[in-house]
């Protein structure tokens, strides 16, 4: 999972805060 780069972030902060928790629950990178 790497979709939270340095521009996507600056545009979706929220997106990133989503997929991180979500990556956390699913157990992945």
């Amino acid at each position: 999972m790497d979709l939270g780069t340095a521009e996507e972030a600056s545009r979706c902060p929220v997106l990133v805060l989503i997929v991180g928790s979500a990556a956390k629950y699913w157990g992945g990178d």
